[in-house]
């Protein structure tokens, strides 16, 4: 009897968890973050900058609105 070898699903593996967002950054607010993430000395991806900018933010207000 033959094994069953499981198709591969098409498309890009899943990489995380969480949900997708997609914004849009106009380029002098894009150089703002740059210039933030050459500042830190772990060198952010810039989702990952994104992601420590809003923690920062949603912490400075007490994380309510």
């Amino acid at each position: 009897m033959k094994k069953m070898i499981p198709k591969k699903k098409p498309g890009r593996p899943a990489t995380g968890r969480g949900e997708q967002v997609q914004v849009r950054i106009k380029p002098d607010l894009m150089k703002r973050l740059d210039a933030w993430r050459d500042r830190d000395t772990e060198c952010l991806s810039k989702p990952e900058a994104i992601r420590q900018l809003m923690e920062i933010g949603l912490k400075a207000k007490g994380g309510k609105r």
